[in-house]
């Protein structure tokens, strides 16, 4: 009977070590890309196939949102402020990434400006241009943060939130 006992909790550990599985920055999952995985290798941030099809404003009126975290998984978080304080109305950043549905997901979002800097420098998202990307960090209630991806070199700035950039979505796992 003991050894029994031991046989069943041996299978047991095996299928739960087993059953782990390891993410992979630069492979497909989930409806995009993954760009960062977590040093114990359970979570990360996966980014979007796609950008936008056209560029939007960050806001579509200047109010402070409160939209300043900067920090992996602070994207969701500002996201979810601008979409609660921005007035309805026109199409703009934040509303647009919370639209993509890739692969069933609904909840993408807009990436903060560190987690957008990590996913131009992970190397492993295609389609990135020169064009200006929104994050959802906010400057202040006038301006907010956007990142350019000339050659393989990031460029930080901070636009009028009138101002038209594209959006490209991510997600976390």
């Amino acid at each position: 009977m003991r050894i029994f006992s031991q046989t069943v909790l041996l299978t047991a550990l095996a299928t739960i070590s087993f059953g782990v599985q390891a993410y992979e920055v630069g492979k497909p999952f989930q409806g995009g890309t993954i760009f960062w995985v977590d040093s114990h290798n359970r979570h990360g941030l996966i980014g979007s196939i796609t950008d936008s099809n056209e560029a939007f404003p960050w806001s579509n009126d200047y109010k402070s949102t409160g939209a300043f975290s900067i920090g992996i998984y602070g994207g969701k978080a500002n996201s979810q402020r601008i979409l609660y304080y921005t007035e309805p109305g026109k199409t703009y950043a934040a509303l647009k990434a919370s639209y993509n549905t890739s692969a069933d997901y609904r909840d993408w979002y807009l990436p903060d400006i560190g987690e957008l800097q990590i996913m131009m420098l992970s190397g492993v998202i295609s389609g990135l241009d020169a064009s200006c990307y929104w994050s959802s960090t906010e400057g202040d209630k006038h301006t907010a943060y956007a990142a350019h991806y000339p050659s393989n070199n990031i460029n930080v700035v901070r636009y009028d939130k009138h101002h038209e950039c594209y959006v490209r979505a991510i997600r976390r796992f």
